[in-house]
């Protein structure tokens, strides 16, 4: 579904996107967007994926995301707990989307 979504907008012409964590966004700052998005998505994906098929669960994998997403900038727009109960919703996505895996999914409480 999100490589489904990225692929529908890609064709677009976008002249501004609106950032919940960033604000508005428009020109130059937004060349090539879908094209990171696509990219970044298909590694967290193949992370994911990889330690999922590792035997890798729950806090293990939001490490995964985790290692590669969250940093000291990354920190100012958003608490680490924050980012670690979105990672429990993108990760069923991404196993779901690499692996066909449906019957996936994790604890909310972290």
């Amino acid at each position: 579904m999100c490589l489904r979504s990225i692929d529908k907008v890609m064709p677009l012409e976008v002249d501004r996107i609106l950032f919940s964590h960033f604000g508005l966004q428009d020109g130059a700052q937004i060349d090539g967007f879908f094209q990171q998005s696509l990219c970044w998505f298909k590694k967290a994906m193949d992370a994911v994926t990889g330690a999922y098929t590792a035997g890798k669960r729950d806090g293990e994998l939001i490490k995964v995301l985790s290692d590669m997403f969250y940093s000291d900038d990354a920190a100012r727009y958003q608490p680490r707990k924050a980012f670690e109960l979105n990672a429990t919703y993108m990760i069923p996505v991404l196993i779901r989307e690499g692996l066909g895996v449906t019957d996936f999914d994790m604890s909310h409480d972290v």
